[in-house]
């Protein structure tokens, strides 16, 4: 869970496990994401199932680490959560920031960083030893280096779902252009929408729609928006719509191809199963109508946003 400190430096600049999202390369966060986080708009999530198991498996995986590497200085939970000590490093001019799980042997500005990483995910992942890592995990480690003064990075590599060779090392040297880049790219969009609060555009991949629902609404107020927006959204639907209808006539065709059989073989595509399953529910209404007062005694008010749209475009 984050200290009062730790989110107050969070509002002061981007993080380094944030630069892929506001750079759009990280698949788990956009760029809007990342704005609703700075400026106060979006939901309140401390720890999510990942980073519990995450932070959980970090010690171990340094521990493994130094197995290879030497010794790995840790982060002091007593320091400053500003300081060195505490693993904390904020670039001296962008508005950016990094925590670094640990460096090799001291944790002081220049020291070789080291990440600590957890995954399933093998997509992005080269030879250990060498500096093929995922995009995010790239720009991850090179913020990291950069705030540091550090020159090179080591991943130690986890896999959850591997035996056998499942810790690997990657290294990573900083890359001047890179990090002219990144220091660039990040010192832009602070400014344009963070100083200008301007909200990201929202392209290819849709953000935590909970930041909408904690807009307090002014009812009756009619907004004019893009007609293309409108468009994008109709066509959408319309597309979903076409899809739905295409998946039940395939999903009919296959069903039917199997004749009476419980499973069918589809070589190279695996196997297919159409078989009954049981399952159990409440019967809410027929709880209601047998005991209406003890069911008033359960319900509980809830609510939640509907987008409601025309059903064409209006010529």
């Amino acid at each position: 869970m984050l200290t009062d400190a730790q989110r107050a430096i969070r509002t002061r600049g981007i993080g380094a496990s944030e630069v892929a999202a506001v750079l759009g390369l990280d698949q788990y966060r956009t760029p809007f994401d990342v704005w609703a986080d700075k400026t106060g708009r979006g939901p309140v999530d401390d720890e999510n199932e990942a980073m519990w198991w995450g932070s959980r498996f970090e010690p171990v995986i340094l521990d493994r680490a130094e197995r290879d590497l030497g010794t790995i200085a840790r982060p002091d939970a007593n320091a400053d959560p500003e300081s060195a000590e505490a693993g904390h490093f904020a670039h001296p001019i962008a508005p950016m920031f990094a925590h670094v799980d640990g460096m090799l042997g001291t944790m002081e500005a220049g020291a070789a960083v080291v990440e600590a990483k957890a995954t399933s995910l093998s997509d992005g992942w080269g030879e250990p030893g060498t500096d093929e890592v995922p995009d995010r995990v790239l720009l991850q480690v090179t913020a990291q280096m950069i705030c540091s003064g550090s020159e090179e990075a080591y991943v130690a590599r986890l896999m959850l779902d591997k035996w056998g060779d499942r810790f690997s090392i990657f290294r990573v040297g900083l890359n001047g252009d890179l990090a002219h880049h990144v220091v660039g790219q990040i010192s832009d969009w602070w400014e344009r929408h963070i100083v200008g609060d301007t909200p990201p555009e929202i392209t290819d991949r849709a953000p935590d729609m909970r930041v909408f629902d904690l807009i307090e609404r002014e009812a009756g107020k009619v907004a004019q928006i893009p007609p293309e927006i409108a468009e994008r959204f109709l066509r959408a639907r319309a597309a979903e719509k076409a899809a739905k209808a295409e998946l039940e006539v395939a999903k009919a065709a296959l069903v039917s191809s199997m004749g009476d059989a419980e499973q069918a073989d589809a070589g190279d595509f695996g196997k297919f199963s159409y078989k009954h399953v049981n399952t159990s529910r409440f019967d809410q209404k027929a709880f209601k109508e047998a005991h209406p007062d003890l069911h008033k005694q359960f319900v509980v008010a809830s609510g939640y946003h509907r987008l409601n749209a025309p059903r064409e475009k209006k010529s």
